[in-house]
């Protein structure tokens, strides 16, 4: 006969998410877990909304990673930011150019920066100007991260001033209609 084993249930309880300090530490979600430390390292999605309360970044979403245990309460840091694909698409409708920059960089504090960056424009660029483009990509990145830190980086505000200034950057030699930094990740 067949040997039966008992499987002892367990109940789940619900712990709250904290932000980041960059956020504010504000609760912005519930999880589910047997207890606070076994949660610790998981990921958790959210908005950008969720983290701001700017119906503007609602298309900005973060994987923020839970460090932490205090009580009922999760610490978590930012691991990752990119936008949605839905809104990325809808962006890139109207423009006939479309190409994707992915580079790598060290910040401040010696972590690798992963960064996703898309260019749009009206009308069709020369092979030769987008490589051009590329470069000058490359090193204004190198530069604007390499004096920041990799926490800061995932500010909603240093996402689009690193999109702005690059816009204006590239201006000498090609004028860039949109830039956009779809995802932003510290690698390692």
């Amino acid at each position: 006969m067949a040997e039966t084993k008992s499987v002892a249930k367990v109940k789940k309880k619900w712990f709250t998410v904290l932000a980041p300090e960059l956020f504010n530490k504000k609760e912005i979600a519930d999880i589910s877990a047997v207890t606070a430390e076994s949660a610790v390292g998981k990921f958790v999605d959210v908005s950008g909304q969720m983290l701001t309360g700017l119906p503007r970044d609602l298309n900005k979403k973060y994987k923020l990673k839970l460090i932490q245990a205090v009580g009922d309460k999760l610490q978590a840091k930012a691991a990752a930011y990119y936008l949605a694909d839905s809104f990325v698409q809808r962006t890139a409708r109207r423009y006939k150019e479309r190409f994707i920059s992915v580079t790598k960089h060290t910040t401040k504090d010696n972590k690798t920066a992963k960064i996703k960056l898309y260019f749009l424009d009206l009308k069709k660029i020369h092979h030769s100007e987008r490589g051009v483009l590329l470069m000058k990509t490359k090193e204004f990145l190198t530069a604007e991260v390499k004096n920041t830190e990799a926490e800061k980086l995932f500010d909603t505000n240093m996402i689009e001033k690193i999109a702005n200034d690059l816009r204006k950057v590239l201006e000498d030699t090609y004028t860039v209609d949109k830039i956009l930094l779809t995802k932003l990740s510290i690698v390692g």
